[in-house]
């Protein structure tokens, strides 16, 4: 996962880090005896954190033999990190999706093609963590001997969706998803590894949950119920003591820092240097899967069968008072700042451009110009009142008040409407216009015109199920297999015929009967039914048992005729 100077770096970095009095950025806590509810800085604990994180930068770690459930592994995520740690180390790890597709399916693959070592498993299921049915069919797939038939060693519940820009009186339906993903479904999840654990009697196996904690506890804002999922999760800590699950379930509880780069975090890169200057510290993605990671270290694991650990890996953030005031000042200062540098900037091109003159400035400033469609839909031309006038002996003729009047009409075919069916006939393909066309038409594509979730302001393409831009030239690239696939002239397609299959269709297929039947037993229903079909051709009876007998006749007037599929 890292490199030998990586390592090397993080080993003389810890180092450094113990030698001094202070409190580390990454330490672990243990409870507060004078306060049950509260916890309070190790140093006994901490020294055996940065103990293990020096042997793992320095010698690394295995996970040979121990099965992972990992969720939330998305692309530039620290699950994704994570997980390069786990097959690295050989560990059976199950990955969850949300998203089944073949990019998604390769990247993985690409992944346990640089990261999988001898002995490593990486299988990736689709899972919809806001479906409880999908949280069951999840573990019982885990667990069942027809399915992986794994014990689980570890579980990393890491799925989180963003809720930006969601205040108090904006908590709408998609918070209350990420609250069931969050939350809801993830105790649900852990109550199902319990129950399949003390199913198949594996009390002296417990799996560690690595709870994904937040140092975010309202303290940014606009981020819906983002922070009371973080806080409900803290109360496993105190049911791992008053429930009956402590022998399956142990519980590390990982309050995550400031991570740069990840989906979460992505709008607050800019002034994670400005937080750093107040004495915190911020993590990539790679520096927070490794202190993870060091939570799953034997010793650690076994600190969690006394006891639930608490590690903070918040970089000393939570002392930074106002946090959210600090930010948006780094932000109006680095806006202040970047809007002086374009005023300078655009001073010393007119200096330039002065002294040196047009051509010279057009040299130092090339511009890369980006293919854009040229889409046109012009309008009939009408014709002119004079052109008209020919047409005036015509008046009263008819009661206009009951005439239909036609403003105007389209053409609907295989090919989409009159223009792109024009393109397919007249040329044999479509054109970057046409294909745009299609793609909206067909629902591949809509048109946006504001912010996107980053929060940068769009107007143009965007991809209809994932909701990101794609620019003209690369629609008929991405979108044309799709679109001649699912148009023309084609046989019937089961999913936009409500799942009709015309090579599933049955077919009736009539039997004459040339001769008297044995007799067969049925229902009395369905007795009554060959004697209304059959009349005279048809005797039923009911036998001493109680059934119900049928015997079909030939007689030379006629044969008896049956229809079967």
């Amino acid at each position: 996962m890292t490199t030998g100077s990586e390592m090397t770096e993080v080993s003389d970095r810890l180092k450094a880090q113990q030698g001094i009095s202070r409190m580390p950025f990454l330490h672990l806590k243990k409870k507060n005896p004078s306060e049950p509810s509260g916890w309070e800085f190790s140093n006994e604990l901490t020294a055996s954190y940065l103990d293990v994180l020096r042997e793992i930068a320095e010698k690394g770690i295995t996970f040979v033999d121990k099965c992972v459930l990992l969720t939330g592994a998305g692309k530039d995520s620290i699950g994704s990190e994570v997980l390069k740690g786990l097959i690295a180390g050989g560990a059976k790890v199950i990955v969850t999706t949300s998203r089944f597709s073949p990019q998604v399916t390769k990247y993985f693959q690409s992944i346990y093609e640089t990261y999988g070592s001898k002995g490593s498993e990486l299988v990736l299921v689709p899972f919809n963590q806001g479906s409880k049915l999908d949280v069951d069919a999840l573990v019982e797939y885990i667990y069942d001997p027809k399915g992986l038939n794994w014990d689980l060693d570890f579980v990393i519940p890491f799925a989180a969706i963003p809720e930006n820009g969601r205040e108090i009186d904006s908590i709408d339906s998609k918070s209350e998803l990420a609250h069931r993903i969050m939350l809801t479904n993830l105790l649900r999840m852990l109550g199902n590894v319990k129950t399949h654990k003390q199913k198949i009697g594996s009390d002296t196996r417990p799996a560690q949950v690595i709870l994904p904690l937040s140092p975010n506890h309202g303290t940014f804002g606009a981020d819906g119920l983002y922070g009371e999922s973080k806080i409900s999760l803290e109360t496993l800590f105190n049911r791992w003591y008053s429930e009956s699950w402590s022998n399956y379930l142990l519980i590390a509880g990982a309050v995550i820092g400031w991570t740069r780069g990840t989906g979460l975090m992505s709008a607050n890169n800019m002034v994670a240097e400005g937080i750093e200057a107040l004495g915190t510290r911020t993590f990539s993605s790679v520096e927070m899967s490794f202190n993870i990671l060091g939570l799953m270290h034997p010793s650690i694991v076994e600190l969690c069968q006394i006891e639930p650990v608490w590690a903070d890996l918040n970089g000393g953030l939570q002392f930074v008072t106002n946090l959210q005031e600090v930010s948006a000042k780094l932000r109006k200062e680095i806006r202040e700042t970047a809007e002086i540098r374009r005023a300078i900037d655009a001073e010393n091109a007119l200096d330039f451009k002065i002294v040196f003159g047009e051509e010279a400035e057009r040299k130092h400033k090339p511009h890369k110009i980006t293919p854009r469609a040229n889409m046109k839909f012009d309008f009939p031309t009408l014709k002119s009142y004079e052109s008209l006038k020919h047409l005036s002996h015509l008046k009263g003729m008819l009661d206009l008040e009951q005439v239909i009047v036609v403003t105007g009409f389209g053409e609907v075919s295989p090919w989409g409407n009159a223009r792109t069916r024009w393109e397919m006939e007249a040329y044999g393909e479509f054109s970057l216009e046409g294909c745009i066309e299609m793609a909206w038409i067909m629902g591949y594509i809509k048109h946006h015109n504001g912010n996107l979730k980053n929060g940068n302001f769009y107007s143009g393409w965007m991809d209809a199920k994932t909701g990101e831009p794609v620019e003209d030239k690369d629609i008929k690239s991405k979108y044309e297999k799709q679109i001649l696939e699912h148009s023309g002239i084609r046989f019937i397609e089961p999913e936009v015929m409500h799942g009709y299959n015309p090579e599933k269709k049955m077919l009736m297929q009539e039997i004459v009967v040339d001769h008297d039947l044995e007799p067969f037993e049925c229902s009395k229903e369905e007795a009554e039914h060959f004697k209304l079909e059959q009349g005279d051709k048809a005797d039923i009876y009911e036998s001493a048992s109680g059934d119900w007998c049928v015997i079909l006749h030939s007689y030379w007037l006629g044969c008896c005729s049956l229809w079967y599929p």
